[in-house]
Formats: C-alpha cells, structure tokens, sequence
C-alpha cells in the first residue's frame, strides 16, 4: 500500500510538472505579444504560424531617419518574429532589401533557433513616401538594426547569430562592424566587398571564369542578340504585353541592357549550362527564350527599377558595383558610352561615391572580425569581390566547389559542411542539432 501511495506521488509529480511546463510553453506567445505590444510606438500584428508550428509577428517600430537626431523625424521599420520558445538561440536575419519570406533560413532550422528577419531601411514597407536619400547609408542602417536587436535582447536572453544573403550578407558584416557585440556569431552568405565604384575584380572574372569555348559561346551569343535587336524587341513587345512590365528606358535599351547583363547573369546563377548556350544559328525565338531565362531583362522594368532603387543608390554611393563591357559589342549599341548604373537612380539625385567606406569595413574585418563565417559559391560572379581574409583576422571563409549565388551550407560536400557545422557549435559552445536539421530537409525534400 505505501509503495503504491508513493509511486501515485511520483506520478501526481510528474503531471504537475508536464502540465507546468506545457502551460509555460503555451504562454510563451501572448508573453511575447505583451512585449512587443509595450515598445514605443510599435504596430503589431499576430501572423499564422509557419511550417514548423512556430507563432510568428509582424512589427513595425519607428526609428530615426537619422540616428546623430534620434528626436528628430522618424520612419517606421518593418521585422518579423518567428518564436521557437526563450530558450532557444535567435538568428537574426539582416535583410539588404525587402523582407521576401518569413520562412526559416537553413540557420534557423540548425539551430533550432527563433528568428528575427528585419526588413532594410527605405525597402519594402520600411520606406517613407518620399525618401530622405542622404541617409541611407551602412551607417545608419546598422544603428536602426542595434537598436532592434538590443530592443529584443530584453525578452531573448540566449545566443544570437546573425545573417543575411547577398546584400543581406553585406549588411551581417556591416553591422558586425560598427555594433560587434551585439551578436556572439555571424554568417554572411556571398557577400561582395567591392573596392571601387565599378570593382575591376569583376571584370578579371568574367574574362577567365570557364573555358575558352564556353567565354567564346557567351560572346557569340551576346552578339547574335544585339545584331537582332528589332526581332528581340518584337519579341519583348508580346511578353510586356503578357505581364504588364513598362520600360521607361525603351525596350530597344532594355534589349541592349540585357545582352550586356548576360554574362554577369548566367554566372551569377549557374542555372545554364555552357552547353545550353543558343550559337548564332539559333531562331529568334529561341535566343529570346534563353535571354528570358537568364532572368537578364526583368531587372530593367519599370517596377524592378522602382523596387531596387534604394540598392542603386548605395551602390553608387558606398557598396560598389560593376559595369558593363560594351568595347566588343560598340557596333550594335546606340549609346556607345561607357555604362554605369547612374540610369537606375531616382531622376534629380546625384551621388558621389565614397570608396572609404568598404576599405574601413575591410580594415575593421582583418583585425577584428572574429567568429564571423563566410559562404561563396566558386562560380559566383560575385565571389570576384569576397572577402579576402588574413590567416590571423578570427574569420572563415568556405567556398563551396561549383557554386553560385545560390550557395547555402547544405550545397557543401558532407566533410566540408560537416566542418561549419563543427566551427559553429565551438563558437555557440553548443552541439548544432545536425541529424534533427538534416531529417527536417529530407522531410521537406519528400514532401
């Protein structure tokens, strides 16, 4: 009798203590939700949750225009949380542009992790009406990112990755930079540092990236479709047509545009074979298919120019850009003049470009960039211009064999993933849940 009362005890015991922690983990939503609800002045909106159960919010919270005037006009800034529970580590997703997705990153899933993806300022939602172009700068970016992170840090208490994709990636390391404690680790993913205004580092690429034969097809191609240039803008016309794009350059330009964007593109993405490329015998239709699958002209519609202009302007300003070769192709053109991307900036701002400003991030980096890890991909075009790291600079950098700007940790061969996994948990001093993160993309994979 007394051995049957204690054993009742011990499982009274245990579903007291079930039922606890299920009541805390169940409340951890609306605990968030009251926190969020207290910032100053934030706008917060309950989201379904996502594929992995996980509640989420939207948050638009107002920051400065100008973090030297913090009491001066302000904007509203968009971030979206997806709660995994309090204690577990956060990755903060450092977006270079609009936030596209709340999805969870391959980090996120690792790590088992809750993630916070901020939206950059002047993109997306996170714009004001008219746009006070002076101060979209890294600078100011990366205080509007610290003052989140540290706004959040008051409910998360655990480790805290951040990262960020292309552009994303390059705002992970600018705000490591100006603010490097306020995550224990960052993951940047093809991240350029470009140099100078047009990086010729980019034009060493496109000149060497490849065989002979396949450089050789690209140009031939190039020039099949500039000396066809009325059937391909016949041809964009119908397409325009179909999706509503406006080209405010003229389509005849945006063909030219387009045809000068190939090789940059179809590097870029490595989705196109070498093999797959059109020769000059080809009908029209089927180099403006091709044209149309290297996703070469869409950037030059009205509603992309529109959409990226904020990115124009800090490449034109402080990040850096490239531009186009048009010595082999000058017969064909119009403009026969060299080819910025001053044609993408809002009508009436100039700009000047600061060159300053990457080689302090690149100063800042070699000497104390530590616990940061790098992604490339080998065939990138932007990997031209990654960061070149010192033995000693506490960094590392991975670049995946065959690569492209699609390159994520899962595009790695098992011994060199496996290696970033073990990098990561030696600096979390955590165990990365790998076989847990690895049936999640088999389950997905399936599915």
């Amino acid at each position: 009798m007394k051995k049957t009362v204690f054993y009742l005890l011990i499982i009274a015991g245990l579903v007291l203590a079930f039922t606890g922690m299920g009541w805390q983990n169940s409340d951890e939503p609306s605990t968030l939700e009251s926190f969020l609800k207290s910032i100053p002045g934030a706008k917060v909106e309950k989201l379904l949750p996502d594929e992995n159960g996980h509640v989420g919010f939207e948050v638009m919270v107002p920051q400065p225009v100008d973090h030297n005037r913090p009491e001066g006009k302000k904007f509203y800034q968009r971030f979206v949380i997806r709660h995994a529970g309090f204690d577990r580590p956060v990755v903060v997703v450092l977006e270079g542009y609009q936030i596209w997705s709340d999805r969870p990153y391959e980090l996120s899933m690792m790590l088992d992790a809750n993630q916070i993806t901020i939206e950059h300022r002047f993109f997306g939602k996170s714009a004001p009406e008219r746009i006070p172009w002076e101060y979209l700068t890294i600078w100011q970016a990366a205080n509007d990112h610290h003052a989140i992170i540290q706004t959040m840090k008051k409910i998360y208490h655990g480790k805290w990755v951040s990262t960020g994709i292309s552009k994303g990636g390059q705002t992970t390391l600018f705000h490591r930079r100006f603010f490097p404690d306020d995550v224990d680790v960052s993951v940047p993913y093809v991240a350029p540092l470009n140099f100078a205004r047009e990086d010729p580092r980019l034009d060493h690429f496109l000149d060497t990236m490849g065989s002979p034969k396949c450089r050789a097809a690209i140009r031939t191609f190039q020039r099949a479709v500039l000396s066809r240039k009325a059937q391909m803008v016949s041809l964009l016309s119908s397409v325009a047509n179909e999706r509503n794009w406006s080209f405010s350059i003229g389509k005849e330009r945006a063909v030219e545009l387009a045809a000068l964007e190939y090789p940059f593109a179809f590097w870029q993405w490595g989705t196109i074979k070498c093999s797959e490329i059109p020769d000059s015998t080809a009908s029209d239709s089927l180099l403006f298919a091709h044209l149309m699958r290297s996703d070469a002209i869409s950037m030059f519609t009205d509603e992309d120019i529109k959409r990226y202009q904020p990115f124009y302007y800090q490449a034109m300003t402080e990040l850096g850009m490239y531009h186009y070769r048009i010595a082999p192709f000058r017969m064909f053109l119009n403009d026969t003049a060299d080819i910025t991307f001053h044609f993408m900036l809002p009508k009436g701002v100039s700009v000047s470009y600061h060159p300053e400003a990457m080689q302090d991030i690149n100063n800042w980096l070699q000497e104390n960039g530590r616990q940061m890890l790098f992604i490339y991909g080998q065939f990138d075009t932007w990997g031209a211009t990654g960061v070149q790291l010192k033995c000693h600079s506490g960094a590392y950098k991975f670049v995946c064999p065959g690569g492209s700007h699609r390159t994520r940790i899962m595009s790695f061969e098992p011994a060199m993933r496996d290696s970033i996994f073990h990098v990561l948990g030696r600096w979390l001093q955590m165990e990365v849940p790998i076989e847990k993160f690895r049936s999640n993309v088999r389950l997905k994979q399936a599915s």
